[in-house]
């Protein structure tokens, strides 16, 4: 059984980063400061575990850093976890409950807050505030515990809290700007970006019963349309064509626009006579569905290209092929759907 996605990295590259970095940092304050500093650990026994321990901890860090599908899904979960308990056991063995040995549990917060999603954060934080309650009940007085505990907790809650909305308002911007370079803002069909991907993934995959099929449609005559009832009526027209293409082929035919008036239909597994009849239902429906525009009905057509994919070709060549039926169409009076398989290479 998975981990639970609540309880997964966001992304595991940066998780690895982030959690190789603390893996050096704390390998470097254990192989340091036992010799630099004389009491910061109180036996050589305690050296020679700290040098062990740091050992450990390079070994660990490289591991994360290169090759972090090694390490199993709930690895990267644990790392607060493991963050945590090091401070505690660090901090009971030395006797020392300063405020620099509390600052370690700052550690595991930074990373929760930033590689983890937002449940796991406050599971993290629970587990810090609970270290840190048993790290100086055991070392202070009482009265002292108490105060460093609310102070250290809603010190490290607030931090906390304020990353973690940092991220999170980081992470929707990202999304909003993914969004926008996958979604056309005009016609609501996907970007070109979308479009090449897919033929990628059409190209390389393949599907039985048929095979890659790539339409390219031009608005025809366009410009005129723009010239006698500007642009507005224009960008009415290809909102039209969009919506009829999606009816034409729904899901899960991938319909984009390439730019200007040219539009595109990129259908995963079909024959080309497929390909060719859908394009032909497409004039149909434009001639008896026009557009509108002021109340009045603009009359358009547009031309098909239609090229199906050869063996072991690639998405440049599948492209030229529909670009090449396109024009042939268009040479050959426009309102009319042109089709050729392409020469594999």
């Amino acid at each position: 059984m998975g981990l639970p996605a609540a309880l997964a990295p966001r992304d595991l590259e940066s998780a690895a980063r982030s959690a190789s970095v603390f893996a050096f940092v704390g390998a470097a304050v254990l192989l340091v400061l036992p010799f630099a500093v004389p009491s910061f650990t109180p036996t050589a026994v305690s050296r020679g575990g700290a040098l062990a321990l740091g050992v450990g901890l390079v070994a660990v860090g490289v591991v994360e850093l290169r090759a972090p599908a090694w390490l199993p899904a709930l690895f990267w979960f644990s790392v607060p976890t493991q963050l945590v308990a090091a401070t505690t056991a660090l901090a009971l063995t030395t006797s020392d409950a300063s405020a620099a040995a509390q600052s370690f549990l700052l550690w595991p917060v930074l990373y929760a807050a930033r590689e983890l999603r937002r449940t796991a954060c406050w599971l993290v934080l629970a587990q810090v505030l609970a270290a840190d309650a048993v790290i100086v009940l055991a070392l202070l007085p009482l009265d002292r515990a108490v105060t460093d505990v609310a102070c250290v907790g809603a010190t490290l809650a607030v931090v906390g809290a304020v990353l973690l909305r940092a991220r999170e308002r980081e992470d929707a911007v990202v999304a909003e700007l993914e969004r926008r370079a996958a979604v056309d803002s005009l016609t609501g069909l996907a970007t070109r970006r979308v479009l090449d991907r897919a033929a990628d993934a059409a190209l390389a995959g393949g599907a039985p019963g048929g095979r890659a099929v790539l339409l390219l449609v031009d608005v025809d005559h366009f410009k005129r349309v723009n010239d006698a009832h500007g642009h507005p009526a224009g960008d009415e027209v290809l909102q039209h064509v969009a919506r009829l293409l999606r009816e034409v082929f729904p899901a899960p035919g991938l319909v984009a626009r390439l730019g200007g008036d040219e539009l595109a239909v990129l259908l995963s597994s079909a024959t080309l006579e497929q390909a060719v009849r859908s394009g032909q239902e497409l004039r149909r429906r434009l001639a008896v569905r026009p557009p509108r525009w002021a109340g009045h009905e603009v009359p358009v057509t547009v031309s098909v290209g239609v090229a199906a994919a050869a063996e072991g070709q690639g998405p440049v060549d599948l492209y030229a092929a529909a670009d090449e039926a396109l024009y042939r169409a268009k040479r050959a009076g426009r309102d009319g759907v042109h089709a050729q398989a392409a020469a594999g290479r």
